[in-house]
């Protein structure tokens, strides 16, 4: 049965009968079961649980899990490296990985990434996370594409930013780039957030943008965070 972990923690508080059931508060809820791992009701019926996207759970997960389903078996899938919700340390499946479980299973080739950017990126990871240097340096790319690499530039200003973007999306054209901020949210001082900005300065000069920065549109420069982007690809990616 499919589920989110988030939904089998709105099952297991109800069980509990938790006060605040019906409150969208997710962390409270984690919360409450850490703080009540004895109590939380046993289910012996599951005896595989396929857990996927670990990088992005914290590391007490297993606790409920484990006390949960006391019988079943785990498979856990995940890359440290694409966690979005938390810096990667603090992650249930960093704590996994740095365990050296024998049964551990590593991916080292990507068909995806061009070689010239695989560098870069082991370069900069090799630095930030000495940890998994060994790792790190065996994997390879089986991506014949021609590609120049990441070029890296230095910005003073929203106009600055915004120039640039212009000058990118007009050089590469509309239906082949895409623009990642870092945040769609409005701000803590109710400024617009990024995604909005950025589409507001396009819509102003008369380039077709995405209306959802969840959605990619055939006709319309892309618009999203790297968050939402994740497995939508253009040729050319303005971060």
């Amino acid at each position: 049965m499919p589920r989110t972990f988030d939904s089998i923690v709105w099952q297991i508080c109800k069980e509990m009968n938790y006060p605040m059931l019906r409150d969208p508060n997710f962390k409270e809820k984690r919360k409450f079961l850490y703080q009540n791992i004895d109590a939380i009701p046993i289910c012996n019926s599951i005896d595989y649980i396929f857990l996927d996207e670990a990088q992005d759970l914290e590391r007490q997960v297993y606790r409920i899990l484990v006390k949960r389903f006391p019988n079943a078996k785990y498979v856990i899938v995940g890359d440290i490296f694409q966690s979005i919700q938390k810096e990667p340390r603090e992650s249930f499946l960093w704590s996994l990985l740095q365990e050296k479980n024998p049964h551990t299973y590593n991916m080292t080739n990507t068909p995806r990434v061009p070689i010239p950017i695989l560098c870069e990126i082991q370069s900069a990871l090799h630095n930030h996370y000495p940890e998994f240097q060994d790792l790190i340096s065996t994997w390879t790319s089986s991506n014949t594409d021609h590609h120049q690499g990441i070029q890296w530039y230095g910005f003073t200003s929203y106009a600055n930013v915004f120039q640039d973007m212009e000058n990118f999306v007009n050089q590469h054209g509309v239906q082949d780039s895409m623009i990642l901020v870092f945040s769609s949210a409005v701000t803590v001082r109710g400024t617009l957030g990024d995604v909005s900005r950025v589409r507001r300065h396009f819509v102003q000069k008369n380039i077709p943008v995405n209306s959802n920065h969840k959605l990619m549109k055939d006709d319309s420069l892309f618009i999203s965070t790297v968050n939402s982007s994740k497995g939508l690809e253009r040729k050319h990616v303005f971060c």
